[in-house]
């Protein structure tokens, strides 16, 4: 009996996932395009970012009275 209700929940399982339809499967070409340079541009200024908070590039915070240097 246990292996009858095992064998219906999995067909059902699979039935349904035919039933769904993935949200890449039905995009043309353009819009896949503009989803990967949506994403290029997206990872590059993330990339800026990280880099200028390695390097310490930020701009000087304008709450303390203590400045490191003088600029911007």
């Amino acid at each position: 009996m246990k292996k009858v209700v095992l064998l219906v929940v999995l067909l059902g399982l699979c039935a349904g996932s035919c039933l769904v339809r993935c949200g890449t499967l039905d995009q043309s070409y353009r819009e896949r395009e503009l989803r990967y340079a949506m994403i290029g541009e997206w990872n590059s200024r993330q990339l800026i970012d990280d880099w200028d908070y390695v390097w310490l590039y930020d701009r000087n915070c304008k709450l303390s009275q203590w400045h490191p240097s003088v600029g911007y």
